[in-house]
């Protein structure tokens, strides 16, 4: 099925961030798709384990944050101590915290996240789904990329709204060997609480002139496993 995301090995272009330090990771900037015709940057922090080689590569883990969360550097470095290569983007334009609970847009930016639904009318390419799917596809390019890891053994997990991101880039990036959605949202349009069950249906860019209520778990083509609290609603 035709999607607006474009599935190829090739890694964007990758900035330093020395402005943003944590211990046993690194921090960077790497290209983000284009916004509303201007170019977009990306947060993210990425850790390497200690002894992964080209001789020894470590398997890799794209880490996705959900609502009111941020690319964070503790939970790169807690996947880097059990052995993981690890990346966790920002899918909002963000960078990361100086206190609170703030969170600071930077200039290159792409749009705002967690649903928007207000811009239901616009181009998928200018909608937040699509710049969060392209993120994380650019996230395990850059993984890919690395001698050190293992290109046949990366996955994709993420909370919430980062759930449901991982369900929907399951089903468009069959290079990932695993998802693990936790928490991931699901028939959002029939959701009472969000009212969107009246006369609007949110969908996923997955086809510009085919809403869709739910991810694309039916496309996926990778292993996968859901959790969540069994007293969930």
């Amino acid at each position: 099925m035709r999607t607006p995301w474009t599935i190829n090995d090739r890694t964007p272009q990758q900035y330093p961030a020395p402005e943003f330090d944590a211990p046993g990771v690194r921090s960077l900037f790497y290209d983000g798709p284009n916004f509303k015709g201007k170019p977009t940057r990306v947060f993210a922090w990425m850790g390497i384990p200690d002894g992964a080689s080209k001789e020894k590569p470590a398997p890799g883990i794209v880490l996705i944050h959900g609502g009111g969360g941020s690319a964070f550097a503790h939970w790169v470095k807690m996947w880097v101590d059990r052995g993981y290569a690890a990346i966790a983007m920002d899918t909002c334009g963000h960078t990361p915290d100086h206190g609170g609970k703030r969170r600071d847009q930077h200039a290159m930016g792409g749009p705002a996240g967690w649903g928007a639904y207000e811009t239901i009318n616009e181009r998928p390419e200018d909608q937040w789904t699509f710049h969060a799917i392209e993120s994380v596809i650019r996230a395990h390019n850059i993984l890919r990329a690395l001698p050190s890891v293992r290109r046949d053994c990366i996955g994709v997990t993420g909370i919430s709204w980062g759930g449901f991101l991982t369900s929907i880039v399951a089903g468009v990036d069959s290079r990932f060997r695993y998802a693990m959605p936790v928490y991931g949202c699901g028939f959002i349009g029939d959701s009472p609480g969000l009212g969107l069950d009246k006369g609007f249906c949110f969908y996923t860019p997955n086809v510009a002139a085919e809403p869709r209520p739910h991810p694309r778990g039916e496309d996926a083509v990778v292993y996968a496993i859901y959790a969540a609290w069994p007293y969930a609603r």
